[in-house]
């Protein structure tokens, strides 16, 4: 599912949502329907920089991925535990940063910058817009 939100008639926010078939894939990684913490493992492997966020992460590129808790982990993994807290990626959005968190990128050494490196110990990356990014749906 896509959804774009307009503000007049400039794209403002879009939002991808997750099936059991259909996935969001950046720089090769797959980031819905699966484990939140195995995707940010993933993107902090690649050195995406993210801040947490009520219901997932934002990420300094310019994108969001969440989970609504409308899936549990058994749907996932039959296996785990009744009471498995995991939550499962089931939506990725695409806006500028600033959109998520209401505040521009962090300058070096600033008090968001380090919130972000202890979410994200992999800072060894260059800030890249989400529009210069790969996206697969």
């Amino acid at each position: 599912m896509l959804v774009v939100t307009y503000d007049g008639d400039v794209v403002e926010l879009v939002e991808v949502g997750c099936g059991v078939d259909e996935h969001v894939f950046l720089d090769g990684v797959q980031l819905t329907y699966r484990f939140m913490d195995e995707v940010m493992a993933d993107l902090a492997a690649k050195g995406h920089l993210a801040t947490a966020s009520d219901i997932g992460f934002d990420f300094q590129a310019g994108f969001s991925i969440f989970s609504m808790a409308s899936l549990s982990a058994r749907d996932l993994d039959p296996n785990s535990p009744e009471d498995d807290g995991r939550h499962i990626v089931e939506g990725v959005s695409i806006a500028p940063y600033s959109y998520f968190t209401g505040n521009d990128l962090p300058a070096n050494g600033a008090a968001g910058e380090r919130q972000l490196m202890q979410v994200d110990p992999c800072v060894n990356s260059s800030y890249t817009p989400a529009s210069h990014l790969t996206w697969r749906v």
